[in-house]
């Protein structure tokens, strides 16, 4: 098993055609989002990671840095290699990296992943963000 993540700030560089590529085939192919909400013309001022499994990109995930504050969205995993482990070890990888800053954490999530992120130490903040039709909780990480 070979497994690598990667992770780029700025839009310049061929793995951003991945990243647009992977997002695409998980959120509007798979999930049904509509593509114009889920492409926000922000990926030029976030960083963004792409997780490899076995040499095929399988995972992305983008997060902003908004003054003090770093909000993780974007995070998905290609629908043939979910509850394998991966979004986990791509997520783990990430919170390792952004609790460094020492800026507040949060993460958009829907509803049917709120479990899953509270075990990564996430709250629910009782507030949401729309993206086009779609709802998200913002969640912040507890220190």
């Amino acid at each position: 098993m070979y497994i690598e993540i990667v992770g780029y700030s700025g839009i310049d560089n061929d793995d951003y055609k991945e990243f647009l590529n992977l997002r695409r085939k998980i959120y509007v192919d798979d999930l049904g989002y509509n593509k114009y909400a889920e492409f926000d013309g922000l990926d030029n001022k976030c960083d963004y990671f792409l997780l490899k499994y076995n040499k095929e990109y399988v995972g992305v995930l983008r997060y902003t840095i908004d003054n003090e504050n770093i909000i993780i969205d974007r995070f998905g995993i290609l629908k043939d290699y979910r509850n394998k482990v991966l979004g986990s070890l791509l997520l783990k990888f990430v919170l390792d990296e952004v609790k460094l800053s020492g800026r507040k954490v949060f993460l958009l999530s829907s509803d049917t992943k709120l479990k899953y992120f509270t075990n990564f130490g996430f709250i629910k903040t009782n507030k949401k963000k729309k993206f086009g039709k779609k709802e998200f909780e913002i969640l912040e990480l507890k220190r």
